[in-house]
């Protein structure tokens, strides 16, 4: 008898606090949405997407800064390197892990590459300073050695106005 003494009491209260969100109009937050409680929509809670303008401008600037980050790498330019990685980078390439100091003191330059470019280049996410590109690397040497073609997956960061190497997956 008492537990459904107590099961009419808390049904009574639910259907009077749902009168009085009716009655004031209150509202409440869906996952996209502010309604009020008659379901009509108010402002967005979400912060808006790129266009697809932006994802091909956004394109762009990372294919740009990916095949800086290779040429300094072929170069061995360290303080290029340094101006085109996060300071929380990492990197496997070779079955090695390495973070940004270890990859700075590892590149020493390859005079035997006479080319290196980013093939079907793929933006596959993105927001306005985030992005993750995939590619094929194609590299051609200058001793006649066959071209060879690695995966990689590199994802950035945009820092005050210029995209970032956050991470990159080299030959998966």
């Amino acid at each position: 008898m008492k537990s459904i003494f107590v099961m009419a009491l808390l049904v009574i209260s639910l259907a009077v606090f749902s009168l009085s969100c009716k009655n004031t109009g209150n509202t409440f937050a869906t996952s996209n949405t502010a309604q009020t409680t008659t379901g009509t929509s108010q402002t967005p809670l979400s912060v808006p997407q790129p266009t697809a303008a932006d994802k091909d401008k956004i394109l762009g600037e990372v294919v740009t800064a990916e095949r800086e980050f290779i040429a300094a790498n072929v170069r061995g330019d360290k303080a290029a390197i340094d101006r085109l990685i996060s300071d929380d980078f990492s990197a496997r390439y070779g079955g090695q892990i390495y973070d940004k100091d270890s990859w700075i003191g590892s590149p020493k330059g390859y005079s035997n590459i006479t080319g290196d470019d980013v093939l079907k280049p793929e933006l596959v996410g993105y927001t306005a300073d985030t992005a993750t590109l995939h590619f094929e690397e194609r590299t051609t040497f200058n001793d006649n050695t066959a071209p060879s073609v690695k995966v990689v997956s590199t994802s950035f960061v945009k820092k005050d106005g210029r995209w970032l190497i956050k991470s990159t997956i080299i030959g998966h």
